[in-house]
C-alpha cells in the first residue's frame, strides 16, 4: 500500500472516529436494566418502592411498575428523560431525569397528581445482562 493510501484509510478511520462517540455512547445504554423507584410519602400517599426492569434501545426507553405506572422516554449523551402516568382511579403524572450508562445510572423526578407532588428517586442497576 503506498504512502499516500494510508494517510487516506487512516484519516478515514480518525474522521468516521470522530463521528461516533454518541452512537458508542448509545450502543452502550442499550439493555435491561434492574430498577427500583423510591418515593417519598406527600399528601396522604405512603412511601413507596418498587422494582422493576427499565428497557433501553435504539435511544428509546420503556417501563411499567405492576401496572400501576408505565413511561417512556429517550436517551440522548448518556442523559435519560423519562415521563411516565399511573394511578388508576387517582391519575398522577410522572417526570424522571438523569444520567444512564451500561452499567446503570441515578435518576431523580417528581409525580404530580393535581396540586400535590412527592419527589422520587429511581436507582437503575447494571444493564449489561
Amino acid at each position: 500500500m503506498r504512502l499516500s493510501t494510508a494517510l487516506a484509510v487512516a484519516a478515514a478511520g480518525f474522521v468516521t472516529g470522530l463521528a461516533a462517540p454518541e452512537a458508542v455512547a448509545q450502543a452502550r445504554a442499550d439493555g435491561n436494566y434492574p430498577t427500583i423507584l423510591a418515593c417519598e410519602a406527600a399528601s396522604g400517599v405512603p412511601a413507596s418502592r418498587d422494582t422493576f426492569t427499565l428497557t433501553v434501545a435504539a435511544g428509546r426507553a420503556s417501563y411499567s411498575i405492576a401496572g400501576r405506572e408505565t413511561g417512556d422516554g429517550a436517551v440522548s449523551a448518556g442523559r435519560l428523560t423519562l415521563t411516565g402516568r399511573g394511578g388508576g382511579s387517582r391519575p398522577y403524572e410522572a417526570r424522571y431525569s438523569g444520567e444512564i450508562g451500561g452499567r446503570g445510572g441515578l435518576l431523580v423526578g417528581i409525580q404530580t397528581r393535581g396540586s400535590a407532588r412527592r419527589a422520587c428517586q429511581m436507582t437503575v442497576g447494571d444493564g449489561r445482562g
